[in-house]
């Protein structure tokens, strides 16, 4: 699994690239106005099309080769922990009903909805004011695409900031990503755009129907196929690795910090001697 997001880093990555360089070398090339094939929109448009459809459609089925965070709305990825009922297992392991989680779950899910909006509206007021063209849109929406995978391995804010979930198995809005990753294409319009955006809601939707019908399949709580004893991803690793980095990096710096206050302690006595 590791595997799979890094190769999925390294082609995202590449995409922005790309789009980043036609964007200062030929923005032609974005719709392909310039191509022998422009009528049919040829161009990074549809490159960027072709690479994340069949990835949005996998979606919709049952995929080992996708993470436990977005597969676990499938009833075969459901295992029940052993409980006299829902509640009682829920109360045994947090000491909160399933109420109280659902209540969390919502108002984490209207944070980050609002903070999204709110961000995305931000985007569009500077695009139809002429500060953005369309062509830098598509470039924000490859940065978003090479975000998500960053979330995956390295740091969520939303996980960090919001959520609070443990890994990302247990992530509230794991199938949001690609409606998020492709909301500034909104404003592009057309049906490569379009089409793009929709199919990402699309997942989107049927996430939050399978959650309101089956929320003891999204927790840890209730499903046992997300529980880190099942887990033969570790992911979370990556995530574990950088906190251990940067927790090292803090330590070395005050110890600098801490080694030079002392030095100029010993050079301010010397001079204060020598006065």
């Amino acid at each position: 699994m590791s595997k799979i997001h890094y190769a999925k880093l390294a082609f995202r990555g590449f995409l922005l690239v790309c789009a980043v360089a036609l964007l200062i070398l030929d923005p032609t090339w974005f719709t392909g106005d310039e191509l022998p094939y422009h009528a049919i929109g040829i161009g990074f448009t549809l490159l960027v099309w072709v690479s994340f459809i069949p990835e949005m459609i996998r979606r919709f089925f049952p995929n080992k080769d996708e993470s436990a965070g977005c597969q676990k709305q499938f009833v075969q990825n459901f295992k029940p922990r052993p409980a006299t009922t829902l509640s009682q297992e829920i109360a045994r392991i947090l000491g909160r009903t399933q109420e109280e989680i659902k209540k969390k779950d919502f108002r984490d899910v209207v944070v980050i909805a609002l903070f999204w909006i709110a961000l995305n509206a931000i985007i569009g007021v500077l695009y139809f004011t002429g500060v953005l063209t369309a062509e830098m849109l598509i470039c924000i929406s490859m940065f978003y695409a090479v975000s998500d995978i960053i979330c995956i391995l390295y740091w969520c804010p939303f996980q960090t900031l919001v959520m609070k979930n443990t890994c990302c198995a247990q992530c509230r809005i794991y199938n949001w990503d690609y409606a998020m990753m492709f909301t500034p294409l909104v404003f592009i319009g057309g049906f490569w755009a379009l089409s793009l955006l929709l199919c990402g809601f699309a997942i989107l939707l049927k996430w939050e129907f399978d959650y309101y019908r089956y929320p003891h399949r999204f927790a840890e709580e209730t499903n046992e196929y997300l529980s880190c004893d099942g887990c033969d991803e570790r992911l979370c690793t990556h995530k574990a690795s950088v906190k251990r980095l940067l927790a090292d990096k803090t330590r070395a710096l005050a110890k600098a910090q801490a080694e030079a206050r002392a030095a100029l302690a010993k050079l301010t006595d010397f001079n204060d001697d020598h006065h």
